[in-house]
C-alpha cells in the first residue's frame, strides 16, 4: 500500500480538503482486497461521518466505517495500523455516541505491545504515540513505552 496514505489520513483527520487526497489514493491502490486497504476505506468514511453537518449521514458514515473496521480487524486482528485506524476513530466519537467506542482499551494495549515490533516507519510510530499518549486512556507504564517514540521537544 502507497506509505502516503498513512500521512495523508493523518492530515485528513485535520483538514477536509485532505480527505480528497486520501481517497484519490486508496482509488489508486494496488491492494483493494486487503484488511489494510479496508481499514483505510473504513477511515474515509469516519472523516466523512466528521465533516458531515446531517446528524442522520454521520451515523450513516459512521456505520459503514464501523462494520468495515471489524471485517479487516476479523481479517488481520495483529495488525496495529488497522488497530490504530479504528481507536482513531472511535476516540474522537462526540459524547452522545460513545456507546460505540466499545474498543479503545484492547486497541490501545495491542498497539503497544506491539509497537516495538512493528516495521512501521518511525515518524508513522511518533504520530501513533502521540495520539494515544494525548487520548487520556494512558496508564504510567503505557506511556513509559510511548515516550520512546515521541520526538524531544525543543
Amino acid at each position: 500500500m502507497n506509505p502516503n496514505i498513512r500521512q495523508v489520513f493523518l492530515e485528513a483527520s485535520q483538514k477536509f480538503l485532505a480527505l480528497k487526497d486520501l481517497e484519490q489514493l486508496l482509488e489508486t491502490s494496488e491492494k483493494k482486497d486487503s484488511p489494510l486497504f479496508l481499514a483505510y476505506k473504513a477511515a474515509t468514511l469516519a472523516l466523512y461521518a466528521k465533516y458531515s453537518l446531517v446528524p442522520a449521514m454521520k451515523l450513516s458514515y459512521f456505520l459503514q466505517a464501523s462494520g468495515l473496521l471489524e471485517q479487516a480487524i476479523a481479517e488481520n486482528p495483529e495488525n496495529i495500523e488497522i488497530r490504530f485506524i479504528r481507536f482513531a476513530v472511535e476516540h474522537h466519537l462526540p459524547a452522545a455516541a460513545s456507546n460505540y467506542a466499545l474498543h479503545l482499551r484492547e486497541d490501545k494495549k495491542i498497539i503497544i505491545e506491539n509497537l516495538v515490533r512493528s516495521k512501521l516507519n518511525r515518524a508513522f510510530k511518533a504520530s501513533i504515540a502521540q495520539i494515544l499518549w494525548h487520548s487520556g486512556l494512558c496508564t504510567f507504564a503505557d506511556k513509559k513505552v510511548l515516550e520512546k517514540y515521541i520526538p524531544a521537544e525543543n
